[in-house]
């Protein structure tokens, strides 16, 4: 009859903090602000979010305005050539 083997007491590692490791991502946490942002501070960061107004420069062919580096939708030239062909509404 084989040996009997002693029993071997299985120690389990409990703490308090979650240890670091690629194993413990259940225990990460997600960052969360530690004051209240005030609403100048807000207001200060979103300064710059506002939309551009659109800029228009007159068209040197016929006067109207029109985007810059763009064709005139309305003569259809651009810098100075003709590149589409406009139907007159007469």
């Amino acid at each position: 009859m084989p040996k009997r083997l002693a029993p071997t007491r299985i120690y389990v590692y409990v703490s308090t903090r979650p240890r670091t490791g690629a194993s413990d991502r259940k225990y990460r946490r997600m960052a969360v602000p530690k004051k209240k942002v005030s609403k100048s501070r807000r207001d200060m960061r979103r300064a710059h979010d506002r939309l551009k107004p659109a800029v228009y420069e007159e068209c040197p062919k016929c006067g109207d305005l029109k985007r810059p580096h763009h064709v005139c939708p309305y003569c259809g030239h651009y810098k100075g050539r003709a590149v589409t062909e406009t139907v007159d509404a007469a």
